[in-house]
């Protein structure tokens, strides 16, 4: 899990405030905090600490510098003398949050997010929820957390977008997945991001009309010249594959045209070029299929027979009867219970 801890400055007083003649140690130290000396800090803090061992700044101030040199432990016991001070001090009790982190004490450090979300709440707080729970495979938790958050920060995108692999990681294609993106669509209806996540899930559950809709859409976005890329591509073959589907042939192969076979392909070569072949099937354009499905069967790592399938249903098209039930027979050896 990546995390960056928040502004330790923040913590303490206003990071834009310069050393000014007479300045006060406090001044001092939050200008040695801004340029990264949290050693020289931490003297200046702890000799203002000597004289006034109660100051909430002065604690935090030295808590934060012990985070930065991640002297964690440290950072914890003097944070816990703040909230013997005051136990409502949740700045004190955020920091002592991301010391937590820094020890790997995540349950500990969800108990004081979950404290902090419902008393001084800030979207990172939720997030961090949202990962703890995620890491430590509460998944239940981690769909609370993520409503709660949706509900309280309506515009973060994200965690619609976190919502959504959650359902898919713990339950497939559900109802529930359809409605997270649908609500996600409603605020932001020109998300291609969102767009694209529902057109598939849509393929997945066989709606073929309306995820054409939304991957066709998609592929109008993307930059023209197409600059190939994982997403792109994986949006490309979706589309033609929900275009076989729906009848869209030329569609479908327009949009596998604008993705160059590469050694390195999100989706694997033999399963782009059986797709291929089967939109030039359904334009009647059966030499150039042929082709298609010859060089998928080459290309496999492992025979499959739906390959040797679709090649021995064209072969049979173009009349060539003994070579499609070569074909033929080859799915059969392949899988017996295909015949």
């Amino acid at each position: 899990m990546k995390y960056s801890i928040g502004n330790p400055i923040d913590e303490i007083g206003d990071p834009r405030k310069m050393e000014l003649p007479g300045a006060s140690p406090l001044d001092k130290a939050r200008k040695l905090m801004r340029t990264n000396q949290y050693e020289a800090a931490l003297s200046v803090f702890q000799e203002f600490l000597n004289s006034a061992p109660k100051h909430l700044g002065a604690l935090r101030g030295i808590s934060t510098a012990y985070i930065r040199l991640r002297r964690y432990q440290e950072a914890v016991e003097l944070l816990n003398r703040a909230l013997e001070l005051d136990p409502k001090d949740f700045k004190s009790m955020d920091l002592i949050a991301d010391a937590y982190f820094g020890l790997g004490k995540l349950e500990k450090e969800a108990t004081l997010r979950k404290i902090l979300a419902e008393n001084a709440p800030r979207e990172r707080h939720y997030e961090r929820l949202w990962s703890i729970y995620s890491h430590l495979g509460m998944f239940d938790d981690a769909k609370a957390i993520l409503h709660t958050a949706i509900t309280a920060y309506p515009d973060a995108q994200q965690n619609y977008i976190r919502l959504f692999d959650l359902y898919r990681k713990t339950g497939g294609p559900t109802d529930a997945s359809i409605d997270i993106l649908n609500s996600a669509l409603s605020r932001f209806p020109h998300n291609m991001r969102l767009l694209s996540l529902r057109g598939r899930m849509l393929f997945e559950r066989h709606q073929y009309a309306q995820a054409y809709e939304d991957l066709i859409q998609v592929a109008q976005n993307l930059p023209d010249p197409f600059k190939e890329d994982q997403h792109g591509i994986k949006i490309l073959y979706s589309l033609a594959m929900t275009a076989l589907e729906v009848g869209s042939y030329q569609e479908g192969l327009d949009a596998l045209n604008k993705v160059k076979l590469r050694r390195k392909l999100s989706v694997p070569h033999p399963k782009y070029q059986n797709c291929r072949g089967l939109l030039l099937f359904k334009l009647g354009r059966f030499d150039e299929a042929v082709l298609c499905f010859r060089d998928a069967i080459n290309r496999q790592e492992r025979p499959y027979e739906k390959y040797a399938h679709n090649l021995g249903v064209t072969l049979l098209r173009m009349g060539q009867t003994d070579a499609a039930e070569q074909q033929f027979k080859a799915a059969i050896s392949i899988n017996p219970a295909y015949g």
